[in-house]
């Protein structure tokens, strides 16, 4: 029997205070041009039993947030089918801040992106993460987050010297630990991974801050409960960062494990249904033409 594949897609929206969307992503080839001035973009794709994806965030002002995420979704571009095919991620990694960096010194300046990586396999994926894009699981009713934040408040909460609760609110929640546009020199960077196996209809989202920052997890569990496709899943997760208040971009990316069978479910059986009402119609159409 055929493994099964993957259903994805992901929506990316500037929102309401931004002036340009400095999020990016890779999705089967396609990412954000940094020149488009798409205040929304919808991409969907189905995959084999092996593929890369992913979303990034730029980080902004004079960062040049949009440059940096770009060239690290090109750099994707170049690595995916490695990395479908057991390619190390951690060489990605070091090309895509190693473009990141020579461009902003041909810039003059800093800039920078988060990364949030999906390595999907026939029977199961790692995701690797640097920076506060996060990736999360679906399954069964649960919702679980694989990546690990990169910032200042995880790490105090880590050492025990915050409460959650107070993590949540602290201002020091965006101030990364680390993120791709560092030089070699000043910091190693160590993307943090997460291997799993994943079951037939399980559904990962991967997304910026800017969802984070409007959905709380209660809501966004019911949201991934819903048996919508992930394009639409996708756009709901976004609707609901915005209706949540998020003052950043924000981009949501779903893939979902297909079943096995689906792919006869979705066009052979169709197929075989249209050819059985045609047959019926043909003999009625004969019989009224004796």
């Amino acid at each position: 029997m055929r493994q099964p594949g993957y259903l994805a897609a992901v929506c990316s929206d500037q929102g309401t205070v931004r002036s340009r969307n400095e999020d990016n992503f890779y999705l089967g080839g396609y990412c954000l041009d940094q020149n488009a001035a798409l205040r929304r973009a919808r991409v969907e794709q189905p995959l084999g039993e092996c593929a890369a994806v992913a979303v990034f965030d730029g980080m902004g002002g004079e960062r040049r947030g949009d440059e940096a995420s770009r060239l690290a979704a090109d750099c994707l571009a170049d690595w995916a089918e490695h990395l479908a095919a057991g390619g190390d991620p951690g060489e990605y990694v070091e090309a895509a801040n190693a473009d990141i960096c020579a461009a902003a010194r041909r810039a003059g300046g800093t800039m920078g992106s988060t990364l949030v990586l999906a390595v999907l396999g026939q029977t199961g994926c790692t995701v690797y993460n640097v920076g506060d894009s996060r990736a999360f699981l679906w399954r069964e009713g649960t919702l679980r987050q694989l990546s690990r934040d990169h910032t200042v408040v995880a790490q105090l909460l880590s050492m025990g010297l915050i409460t959650p609760e107070q993590a949540r609110t602290d201002r020091r929640r965006h101030q990364l630990s680390q993120h791709l546009g560092i030089p070699p020199e000043e910091m190693r960077i160590q993307a943090s991974a997460q291997s799993f196996a994943l079951e037939p209809e399980d559904t990962l989202l991967l997304c910026s801050d800017g969802v984070t920052d409007g959905v709380e997890p209660e809501h966004l569990a019911r949201l991934l409960a819903s048996p919508l496709p992930p394009g639409e899943l996708a756009e709901a997760v976004v609707d609901a960062a915005l209706e949540g208040g998020s003052r950043d971009n924000i981009t949501a990316m779903v893939v979902r494990r297909e079943r096995p069978g689906r792919t006869w479910e979705r066009f052979w059986l169709p197929a075989v249904a249209g050819s059985f009402v045609l047959g019926v119609l043909s003999g009625l159409i004969y019989l009224l033409l004796r």
